[in-house]
Protein backbone atom coordinates (compact mmCIF):
# COMPACT_ATOMS: atom_id res chain seq x y z
CA UNK A 1 0.00 0.00 0.00
CA UNK A 2 2.70 2.64 0.74
CA UNK A 3 4.89 1.43 -2.35
CA UNK A 4 1.56 2.44 -4.40
CA UNK A 5 1.40 5.52 -2.36
CA UNK A 6 4.79 6.79 -3.10
CA UNK A 7 4.11 5.89 -7.00
CA UNK A 8 1.36 8.27 -7.16
CA UNK A 9 2.83 10.95 -5.36
CA UNK A 10 5.75 10.34 -7.46
CA UNK A 11 3.24 10.51 -10.77
CA UNK A 12 1.81 13.85 -9.24
CA UNK A 13 5.33 15.15 -8.91
CA UNK A 14 6.60 14.74 -12.10
CA UNK A 15 3.58 15.74 -13.81
CA UNK A 16 3.86 19.24 -12.06
CA UNK A 17 7.78 19.56 -12.91
CA UNK A 18 6.08 18.70 -16.20
CA UNK A 19 3.85 21.61 -16.09
CA UNK A 20 6.18 24.10 -14.21
CA UNK A 21 9.32 23.92 -16.41
CA UNK A 22 9.83 24.24 -19.62
CA UNK A 23 5.78 25.40 -20.45
CA UNK A 24 7.09 28.55 -18.56
CA UNK A 25 10.44 28.36 -20.70
CA UNK A 26 8.76 28.88 -24.18
CA UNK A 27 6.32 31.83 -22.43
CA UNK A 28 8.47 33.51 -20.31
CA UNK A 29 11.33 33.64 -22.87
CA UNK A 30 9.05 34.61 -25.91
CA UNK A 31 9.18 37.54 -25.35
CA UNK A 32 13.08 38.31 -25.89
CA UNK A 33 12.81 35.99 -28.60
CA UNK A 34 10.27 37.09 -30.76
CA UNK A 35 9.55 40.43 -29.34
CA UNK A 36 5.71 39.62 -27.79
CA UNK A 37 4.55 37.49 -25.41
CA UNK A 38 2.84 34.26 -26.34
CA UNK A 39 -0.04 32.14 -25.99
CA UNK A 40 -0.01 28.68 -24.49
CA UNK A 41 -2.34 26.42 -27.42
CA UNK A 42 -4.27 24.30 -25.73
CA UNK A 43 -7.68 23.27 -25.87
CA UNK A 44 -9.53 26.41 -25.48
CA UNK A 45 -7.04 28.28 -27.91
CA UNK A 46 -6.50 28.12 -31.55
CA UNK A 47 -3.93 25.02 -32.79
CA UNK A 48 -2.10 26.33 -35.82
CA UNK A 49 -1.60 24.20 -38.54
CA UNK A 50 1.20 22.34 -39.77
CA UNK A 51 2.12 23.55 -43.50
CA UNK A 52 5.67 21.86 -43.40
CA UNK A 53 7.31 19.18 -41.82
CA UNK A 54 10.55 17.58 -41.70
CA UNK A 55 11.11 14.20 -40.14
CA UNK A 56 13.89 13.94 -38.16
CA UNK A 57 17.72 12.31 -39.39
CA UNK A 58 18.45 9.92 -36.42
CA UNK A 59 22.09 9.03 -36.07
CA UNK A 60 23.28 5.78 -36.56
CA UNK A 61 25.36 4.34 -33.38
CA UNK A 62 28.19 1.94 -33.51
CA UNK A 63 27.27 -0.87 -30.92
CA UNK A 64 24.51 -1.09 -29.37
CA UNK A 65 22.00 0.96 -27.20
CA UNK A 66 18.61 0.02 -24.79
CA UNK A 67 15.60 2.56 -25.51
CA UNK A 68 13.93 3.12 -22.10
CA UNK A 69 11.73 5.34 -23.04
CA UNK A 70 10.17 5.90 -26.61
CA UNK A 71 7.99 8.97 -26.71
CA UNK A 72 9.81 12.31 -26.71
CA UNK A 73 7.59 15.50 -25.45
CA UNK A 74 8.28 18.60 -26.20
CA UNK A 75 7.23 22.46 -26.43
CA UNK A 76 8.18 24.83 -29.67
CA UNK A 77 7.84 28.53 -29.95
CA UNK A 78 6.09 29.17 -33.20
CA UNK A 79 6.39 32.94 -34.26
CA UNK A 80 3.94 35.28 -35.72
CA UNK A 81 5.59 33.67 -39.00
CA UNK A 82 4.64 30.05 -38.43
CA UNK A 83 8.25 29.66 -37.89
CA UNK A 84 9.43 27.49 -35.11
CA UNK A 85 12.08 29.70 -33.02
CA UNK A 86 13.01 27.59 -30.43
CA UNK A 87 12.26 24.47 -28.89
CA UNK A 88 12.26 22.95 -25.19
CA UNK A 89 12.21 18.96 -24.19
CA UNK A 90 9.89 18.36 -21.63
CA UNK A 91 10.76 14.81 -20.96
CA UNK A 92 13.68 13.33 -22.80
CA UNK A 93 13.86 10.03 -25.01
CA UNK A 94 16.09 7.76 -22.55
CA UNK A 95 19.07 5.54 -23.40
CA UNK A 96 21.35 3.59 -22.38
CA UNK A 97 23.96 4.26 -22.93
CA UNK A 98 23.22 8.28 -23.09
CA UNK A 99 22.34 9.16 -26.64
CA UNK A 100 22.01 13.15 -26.58
CA UNK A 101 22.74 13.36 -30.57
CA UNK A 102 19.70 11.13 -30.87
CA UNK A 103 17.67 13.90 -29.05
CA UNK A 104 18.96 16.33 -31.01
CA UNK A 105 17.88 14.86 -34.23
CA UNK A 106 14.33 15.48 -32.50
CA UNK A 107 15.03 18.89 -31.89
CA UNK A 108 16.62 19.70 -35.21
CA UNK A 109 13.47 18.45 -37.05
CA UNK A 110 11.10 20.42 -35.32
CA UNK A 111 12.68 23.76 -35.61
CA UNK A 112 12.21 23.39 -39.65
CA UNK A 113 8.97 23.11 -38.75
CA UNK A 114 6.57 26.13 -40.44
CA UNK A 115 2.51 26.60 -39.29
CA UNK A 116 0.20 28.81 -40.26
CA UNK A 117 0.25 32.05 -38.36
CA UNK A 118 -2.18 31.94 -35.04
CA UNK A 119 -4.03 34.88 -35.50
CA UNK A 120 -5.87 36.65 -32.91
CA UNK A 121 -7.87 39.94 -33.12
CA UNK A 122 -6.55 40.21 -36.34
CA UNK A 123 -3.31 40.28 -35.57
CA UNK A 124 -0.67 37.25 -36.15
CA UNK A 125 0.15 36.20 -32.15
CA UNK A 126 3.42 33.81 -31.21
CA UNK A 127 1.81 30.37 -29.45
CA UNK A 128 3.70 27.85 -27.55
CA UNK A 129 2.40 24.45 -28.86
CA UNK A 130 3.51 20.72 -27.01
CA UNK A 131 4.97 18.50 -29.35
CA UNK A 132 5.21 14.47 -29.08
CA UNK A 133 7.57 12.22 -31.13
CA UNK A 134 7.08 8.03 -30.74
CA UNK A 135 9.83 6.83 -31.70
CA UNK A 136 9.42 3.06 -32.47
Amino acid sequence: MRRAALAVMLILTVAAAVEAGPTRQCVEQSEALVGQRAMLVDKDALVPRKLRSVPPDYPIRQGSSKMLSSIWFGEALVAQDGKVRDVWTIRPLRFEPAWPEFEEAIRASIRQTVYEPVVVDGKATPVCVTISVFVH
